[in-house]
């Protein structure tokens, strides 16, 4: 469900990103929301899922992973934020510096995501 309302979400972001910043905005920070919520939920059950077939290693490693991938999408929104409110040369260069750190977060959190789903196809593919 969090899944459908984050596409929903940034397609109405793509709608109003040109006409109104604060709505565009608004709504793009909505959907990475809504996709926090997705990805939390497909690694809570990833680690119920290897906890009931036996695979605490797996569970255990999933739990630690789903908070730490939280976290960074959580800073990547706020990172994703800052460029909003800065003001004059300097603020809009540390806004683009601080934007680049929440890309290089997000990428570093979809590549640990991407493996624990490679890990638990794995697991589960054999049980």
């Amino acid at each position: 469900f969090a899944l459908v309302i984050s596409v929903a979400l940034q397609v109405a972001c793509g709608f109003f990103n040109n006409t109104d910043s604060g709505i565009g905005g608004m709504l793009n920070t909505g959907g990475n929301l809504a996709q926090l919520f997705s990805t939390y939920y497909v690694l809570y059950g990833i680690s119920k899922m290897a906890a009931v077939i036996g695979d605490t290693a797996l569970a255990e490693k999933t739990e630690k992973t789903t908070w730490a991938i939280c976290a960074v999408y959580i800073l990547s929104i706020v990172c994703s934020a800052v460029p909003r409110f800065a003001s004059g040369v300097v603020g809009k260069t540390i806004g683009i510096v601080v934007l680049v750190l929440g890309l290089v977060l997000t990428i570093v959190a979809y590549i640990i995501y991407l493996k624990i789903l490679a890990q638990a196809k794995k697991v589960f593919s054999e049980n």
